[in-house]
């Protein structure tokens, strides 16, 4: 909050402060430091304040660091926009053996709207359906070929409703059942 004032002085104040602790007993100490709304619990840290506040002229600011710092900002986004779908598979996978929500728990984590995510990997030529398909597809041949994990356990671990769902998509993936696939490909039964 230091640094904020510094560049934007003394008047600056956030709107909100999220801290990802548990909330305290007392929160009396936390509002009357920080001078705003503090939620606990939160998923990341953060100071959230206008956006006004983003127009606001930094009087020490130079104007050569700036352009060299847009221009990198701008490669920084580029490259990021292109390796979107690849990031997105291991919060994906950590997401889906959490047995959370999957779209829903991934655009929470990246502090956007489902809406917003679905549209970012439409833009990469992909859908979130699609990216899940394939990484359950991918996690359900590891755990087939190299596990004794049930097919109920499989189910439940890619968060399918039941284990006729998994078969189902199972089957759609690969043309065999999971017991086939596991039979063919699976380890070798001693």
């Amino acid at each position: 909050m230091s640094l904020m004032r510094y560049l934007c002085g003394e008047t600056w104040m956030p709107n909100e402060v999220q801290l990802m602790h548990e909330r305290p007993r007392d929160v009396a100490p936390y509002r009357r430091l920080l001078g705003a709304r503090v939620r606990f619990g939160a998923v990341r840290t953060a100071l959230l304040f206008a956006a006004r506040w983003l127009d606001h002229r930094i009087a020490s600011g130079d104007p050569t660091m700036r352009r060299i710092l847009e221009s990198r900002i701008t490669e920084l986004e580029a490259g990021n926009r292109a390796e979107l779908p690849a990031r997105l598979r291991g919060l994906v996978r950590a997401v889906l053996l959490s047995g959370e929500s999957p779209s829903e728990a991934v655009a929470r984590r990246l502090s956007i709207s489902q809406r917003t995510l679905h549209r970012r990997l439409r833009a990469h030529g992909v859908s979130f359906e699609q990216l899940l398909d394939r990484l359950r597809f991918d996690l359900a041949q590891q755990l087939l070929q190299h596990s004794a994990v049930s097919m109920t356990d499989i189910a439940v671990a890619l968060n399918y409703a039941n284990t006729s769902a998994f078969t189902r998509a199972f089957h759609r993936w690969s043309g065999s059942t999971p017991s086939t696939w596991r039979r063919q490909c699976g380890p070798a039964v001693r």
